[in-house]
This record gives structure tokens, sequence and C-alpha cells, in this order.
């Protein structure tokens, strides 16, 4: 087998990142070969979905056409220079894009995540430095939280293992609790709120029913949900599951969940935390979905099928099917 031979090699020649080498004694790498859309392929032949889109840095598929197009035109003209005293094009043409785009100004590239945490890290000390408050310096992170492995990074990233062999080398910063309910201790008490148009309520009432400790209070708009997804929320039965219909609009709801969380004598003797359906773990698989999609040669626009009270969009070259399961 091909596999155990690129296996062999690499352990006796490659630290692999984040990764604890004698766990590969009994669990071996996965040597890859090539890749190829969504899926990546070992020396034997068999494939893999990247699902973390290698390790969230190639959000547009494998072996994509177009990138690889204009890599070689950028290749064959200009393969790198250094932006400290020297500019180009490239990244005169992408600047003005992203200002454009988000309306901060200037841009500041970083190599990796970690190296961004690094910029934040200093551009926020930097500012109260020149504003006239040096010794605002200090920073807050969360329980449990990871940032990065360069030293500015590990002193906000809460990973013992790090920590511990090196913690002779950061930083001592403020650590607060998560928010995380897994990391929620036994006597303490948690009200999760929040607001629906109807299916992220009835979602998160499933989730926290019947559960010890947890209260979960959602609220929707009276006649803002269908039938279907008012009885999802309102028949469960558990007494810990509180469902109001308030009149109004579903922006009137997320009004009063942000004005709880902004009440400091409602939250001071009290732990709250939100749910909502727009999270990063909703829009990564969403964003692999469609940027592979968009590369696709065999389809050119994306469809929107009208479903009332929910909107689906997907690629054209679905069309056909999606017109005969509409009846269409």
């Amino acid at each position: 087998m091909k596999n155990h031979k690129y296996i062999k090699r690499s352990l006796k020649s490659v630290w692999h990142p984040c990764t604890q080498m004698k766990h590969h004694e009994n669990l071996p790498l996965i040597p890859i070969e090539k890749g190829r859309g969504v899926w990546l392929y070992d020396f034997d032949g068999k494939k893999y979905l990247d699902v973390t889109s290698s390790w969230w840095v190639n959000l547009f598929g494998h072996n994509n056409k177009i990138i690889k197009k204009y890599i070689a035109r950028q290749l064959n003209t200009l393969e790198h220079s250094m932006l400290a005293g020297l500019t180009h094009s490239p990244v005169i043409e992408l600047s003005e894009k992203l200002s454009k785009l988000t309306k901060l100004g200037h841009c500041s590239y970083g190599s990796d995540g970690a190296n961004a945490v690094e910029i934040a890290l200093k551009m926020s000390s930097h500012y109260w430095s020149q504003t006239g408050f040096p010794l605002k310096n200090k920073y807050i992170y969360l329980e449990n939280s990871y940032h990065g492995e360069t030293l500015g990074a590990l002193a906000v990233t809460d990973v013992p293992i790090f920590r511990t062999h090196y913690g002779a080398l950061i930083k001592n910063y403020i650590k607060t609790d998560s928010p995380d309910l897994r990391l929620k201790k036994n006597n303490q008490s948690l009200v999760v709120i929040g607001a629906t148009s109807g299916d992220t309520g009835s979602a998160a009432i499933h989730a926290f029913q019947n559960l010890k400790n947890i209260k979960i209070c959602i609220l929707h708009p009276h006649k803002g949900t269908s039938q279907f997804q008012r009885k999802q929320m309102t028949t469960t039965g558990s007494d810990n599951v509180f469902n109001i219909a308030l009149e109004g609009s579903f922006d009137d709801c997320q009004s009063i969940v942000k004005r709880a969380f902004n009440d400091i004598d409602l939250t001071k003797n009290q732990s709250f935390t939100a749910v909502n359906s727009i999270n990063w773990f909703r829009i990564l698989p969403q964003t692999i979905y469609y940027a592979w999609a968009l590369s696709n040669n065999n389809f050119s626009s994306f469809l929107c099928i009208d479903g009332g009270y929910n909107k689906f969009v997907v690629p054209q070259w679905h069309n056909k099917h999606c017109a005969q399961y509409c009846g269409k």
C-alpha cells in the first residue's frame, strides 16, 4: 500500500502542528495525494470529505480552475514583494475593495488567525497609549477560549496544555466565565432567552426542554409564525419552557432581548445566554456549499424559492428538481 510508505517517512521527518505525535503510534496519519472540490484523496485512492476546508482556508474547493488561473497569472508577473516601503497593484485593489465593503478605511494584513489576534491586541494597546491612557493595557478573555499559539494569542487563551508549559513566557490577564452551557456549574441556574419568527425558537425549545437548572424564554410576534411553528413552541408541556407571543414584529421581540442583556440589575444575580440561528457553525458550511457551487462549471446562478415564512436559496442547476418538487 502506498499510504504506508508516506506515513512512515512523515513520522520520521515531520513535526505535525496541534498534534500529539505519540497518538500516531496507534492512530495513523492520513497521507493526502490530491484534492478536488470538497474531497481529499490519499495515495491508495480513498477519498475524504474535507469538512474543515483544510483548516478553514479553502472555502472554494480544491483544484478550483478559476483560482488556479489567477494564481498562475500572478506568478508570471510578481510572485512576492514585501509591503514595508513597497506596494503593488493587487494589494491596492484588494484594499480598496475591502475598505469600500467594510467602511473601515485602511487595511492591515496578517498571515494567519493567531497573527490577526496579535495585530488586534497591539492595535488596542497602541490606541489607548496614543490617546493618553498608557496603563489601559489589560485584556479580558473567556474561560476555555483558544486564539492561537503565538505568545500574545496564548495570553488570552485558556487551554491548560499551553498555559502550563509556556506560562513563564506569557502575561497574566483577566479570565471571565464562559457562556458555554457545557461549562455551567451544577449549582448555577441559567436563563436562555431569544426572539424568533419560527424555526429558531422551536429548535431551541426542544433542545433545552426538561433540562435541570435551565429555563428558556422565547419571544415571537403574535400571528407572525405558522400554526405548525407556534404549536412546536407552545405544546411541549415542559415546566422550564416559557413562550410569549407579543403584538408587534420580530424586531420588537429582538429589541426586548437586547434590553434584557443591557439591564444591569436584571443580569447581576442571574446567568443569561441567548440563542440565534445565525452562527459560524451554520455560516461556514453554507459558505463552502455556495462558494463551491459558484465555481462549478455546470451552473451560473442561484434560485430563490419562496416558501412563505421561509426562503431557500439553491444553485440554479437544482432548478429542474426543485420545479418538479414544487409541482411547477
